[in-house]
């Protein structure tokens, strides 16, 4: 690239992102840096921490999955198991030559998940020949909050005259707090559905509502898999609310939900509300940006979202994508994701990539 055009690119760069109306997807890859695993360290580490019957499911049901599939993948995978064995009248399903009680499915889920909250909770770094491996606990985490403070602060250092009409809000697919947890030290209102101060009850008509009443320092925080913090408990419905307390669910009722690629699930509370939130943001009749950050666009109902904003007829969605390519199967050469590099170079889109 010459100096002007990449001069010129850097100059567009600024521009979009001084656009009024922006929306962030951000994904794992943000918080890579504050000690949470990217999907495949987090995969084996659940493993590692699965014992028993849990373990052998876990395991069988990877071996039966593609070789790049995740943690995610097996959930997705174990959910359908669950659905199946629930609508039998043997109550089991099959994985591999076992057989497997609805009942074993679903401790193996809720062991998972959570193992999953635990680890992203506190924090995990897997050995390298650098360093050995770190794992976060109860009273000593090793979750770094800097980078996301930083991010929260360059976003909204050059906005302070553009309060009025600036509009950001936040999409993510993390199931950490840490989006929520610098806004909130900078001195922002996360707003993300929930009504209530440590615990809070799911009430999205009334945040919303909040969300208004405070719009110079409120920002929309949608967390489209659900958060470690979210409890799904069997008394009190929804809650968002701190670590450890004994008078909720245990870890296994976290409501963390990465079973993106099964739509019916998006049309249930309180998924139907946030997937409904991003196809209104994306399909607003202004113009707007949606900024991607460390997410590989591997979630299809995300990307089918996206793709539908991107050819409406109306035009108002530009993307702009921060990316780390890939590494090409030919020496020297480097690969985007799969449809981020479609979208690039189809005709109809690319001019506004």
């Amino acid at each position: 690239m010459h100096v002007a055009d990449f001069d010129g690119t850097v100059e567009n760069l600024r521009r979009l992102l001084d656009t009024g109306r922006q929306y962030w997807l951000v994904g794992a890859g943000i918080s890579y840096g504050a000690n949470i695993p990217l999907m495949y360290p987090l995969t084996a580490r659940v493993e590692s921490l699965l014992t028993g019957d849990a373990k052998t499911i876990f395991t069988d049901i990877k071996s039966q999955l593609p070789g790049n599939s995740h943690v995610e993948h097996v959930l997705s995978h174990l959910g359908d198991l669950n659905a199946i064995a629930s609508r039998v009248t043997v109550k089991s399903a099959e994985i591999g030559t076992s057989n497997w009680s609805l009942a074993d499915l679903d401790s193996t889920y809720r062991a998972i998940v959570s193992n999953i909250a635990t680890t992203v909770r506190y924090g995990h770094c897997a050995s390298t020949t650098a360093a050995p491996e770190q794992c976060g606990k109860p009273g000593a985490s090793i979750v770094r909050v800097d980078d996301h403070l930083a991010f929260v602060r360059a976003l909204f250092a050059s906005r302070a005259n553009l309060e009025a009409r600036s509009n950001i809000s936040f999409f993510t697919t993390n199931y950490d707090t840490l989006l929520e947890d610098a806004l909130c030290l900078l001195r922002r209102v996360p707003i993300d559905g929930f009504t209530g101060s440590a615990i809070g009850f799911w009430d999205p008509v009334s945040a919303e509502q909040s969300r208004a009443a405070s719009l110079s320092n409120a920002s929309p925080v949608y967390k489209l898999h659900g958060s470690v913090d979210w409890v799904l408990d069997p008394t009190y419905g929804l809650v968002r609310c701190r670590y450890d307390v004994n008078y909720l669910s245990a870890t296994e009722n976290v409501l963390i939900y990465p079973q993106a690629t099964k739509y019916i699930e998006t049309q249930k509370d309180p998924f139907a509300h946030l997937f409904s939130a991003f196809r209104r943001a994306l399909a607003s009749p202004h113009s707007h940006v949606l900024a991607v950050s460390g997410f590989s666009f591997g979630d299809d109902h995300i990307n089918t979202e996206i793709d539908f904003a991107l050819r409406s007829p109306e035009k108002k969605t530009n993307l702009v994508a921060f990316v780390k390519e890939s590494v090409g199967t030919t020496a020297g050469t480097f690969t985007l994701p799969s449809v981020l590099d479609a979208w690039s170079q189809d005709v109809e889109l690319r001019a506004r990539i």
